[in-house]
């Protein structure tokens, strides 16, 4: 139906189509254009559809098309931010105008109505029925899937997808010629000095497409203690943060030295402390591999008096002053050669007590390597810290401490460059997008503990209530 007219007195023109009284809807569809722009105007959208109720059936709604021509200074599209919501001059006298108008036409239209009846059909047989059902259920989920979203629900990420950068991975270890001790004056350049180059099975000098995460196989063990600790995993885990951490996606690390990390879960934004969930992914894939890790070889091998050494001397403590830094360091040695053929077996770990010399390192995660300069640290923690006493505490204790020392953390920046602090650090946020981060969502069993080390920082429905678009 259309509808057309001008009032010069109120100085407005109208154009519009309009359903009649025999077209039903289940949603009121309604479009209005001032000069040639689509607005919203409550007052008058509301009076349309008022006028159609005397009309149409319960549960029907109508169609309405309406343009108007209004002269621009009696126009005020400043009523909302987002300039939708129009208002104008005399607007109550011409929407009663209008109203009037589209009363009349629809009073003509509506001497006549016709209905829509359901025809009986004759029984269905079972085949019948099982056509039409499917039928229905195809129609329900199209229905479902092309439900609209809301724009601050809408969820603008995908988890599972994946940048052509992370096909890609860097040569695994330290390249170059073996390095070889020389004279030093700090206890850094020393340690720098000692660092040997690692080499694994895997390793190469060009970037090698590898699938987007790697498959760690978990290990058979008959021992009642690693089946425990693996037990003991499962019951902790927390299945919210499972959920969140499963689902992520990954934004951006926020800072190295303090090891905050960003991610995105649906519609939320968290900001996580990455050191502790690094530090339980690599304690988890230690119990995960027990007895089978593979191997870093160091090249040359470090003599473990020397790493040893560098740690005690740094240490600044009245009691080893009290019972002689150099004793300290022989019992700490003594300690790690008696444990030397367990290590080896359990953990991949191998000393030479002969030439004490530290041969190997394990593999916790294939494609990543621990920052080096924390051996000396490790090496002391593993032989003070661990309790040798109760097989399930040694092994649990032992695995903590490796994870500790591949679990990447802050480091003494006075001591390094400029340009060494940017390399590192990029090296770093490359790690944990690439390789650690994914990992977590496919081994990471997060336990409770955690929950205090993810914090909400935002999320969409916030944000539209600020900005109200994304």
């Amino acid at each position: 139906m259309h509808l057309e007219f001008t009032d010069k007195k109120l100085g407005f023109k109208v154009e519009g189509y309009f359903s009649t009284a025999n077209y039903n809807a289940k949603k009121a569809i309604t479009m209005i254009f001032i000069n040639n722009r689509l607005v919203d105007c409550s007052p008058l959208r509301k009076s349309l559809e008022i006028t159609y109720q005397s009309i149409l059936p319960k549960g029907n709604f109508p169609f309405i098309y309406i343009s108007l021509e209004i002269a621009p200074d009696r126009v005020d599209p400043n009523v909302h931010p987002n300039k939708k919501e129009v208002h104008f001059l005399d607007q109550d006298e011409i929407v009663e105008r209008i109203c009037d108008k589209l009363n009349v036409f629809l009073a003509g239209s509506n001497s006549s109505r016709s209905y829509n009846v359901q025809t009986l059909l004759p029984m269905a047989t079972p085949d019948d029925k099982g056509i039409n059902s499917s039928q229905t259920n195809t129609s329900q989920s199209k229905t479902s899937k092309s439900a609209k979203v809301l724009p601050q629900k809408l969820v603008r990420t995908d988890h599972r997808s994946q940048t052509l950068q992370s096909m890609l991975r860097r040569p695994t270890g330290l390249s170059g010629d073996d390095l070889t001790p020389g004279p030093s004056n700090s206890t850094e350049d020393l340690i720098s000095s000692q660092m040997p180059a690692l080499s694994n099975n895997s390793s190469s000098q060009a970037p090698q497409s590898i699938s987007h995460t790697i498959k760690i196989e978990e290990s058979r063990c008959l021992l009642k203690s690693i089946q425990d600790l693996r037990q003991e995993i499962k019951l902790k885990n927390d299945d919210d943060l499972e959920n969140l951490i499963r689902y992520h996606t990954f934004v951006g690390v926020v800072d190295t030295q303090k090891g905050y990390s960003c991610i995105q879960h649906e519609t939320r934004l968290h900001m996580l402390y990455h050191f502790s969930f690094c530090e339980e992914l690599f304690y988890q894939l230690g119990v995960r591999q027990f007895g089978s890790f593979d191997r870093i070889q160091l090249k040359p091998a470090v003599p473990v008096q020397t790493l040893v050494t560098l740690a005690v001397d740094s240490e600044p403590s009245e009691y080893l002053d009290g019972i002689g830094r150099s004793h300290a360091v022989q019992k700490i040695c003594e300690r790690l050669y008696s444990k030397a053929e367990m290590l080896d077996e359990y953990f991949s770990f191998q000393i030479d007590p002969a030439s004490g010399t530290l041969i190997t390192l394990p593999v916790l995660l294939p494609e990543h390597v621990p920052n080096m300069e924390k051996l000396p640290l490790f090496l002391v923690r593993v032989a003070v810290e661990c309790d040798w006493t109760d097989e399930m505490s040694c092994f649990s204790s032992f695995l903590r401490e490796l994870a500790f020392f591949y679990t990447p953390s802050s480091l003494p920046l006075e001591s390094m460059s400029e340009e060494q602090i940017q390399a590192t650090d990029e090296d770093e946020k490359e790690q944990l997008k690439q390789l650690i981060f994914p990992s977590m969502k496919r081994y990471l069993a997060p336990p409770s503990d955690l929950r205090n080390d993810v914090k909400q920082v935002t999320s969409l429905p916030e944000l539209y209530k600020v900005f109200e678009r994304c």
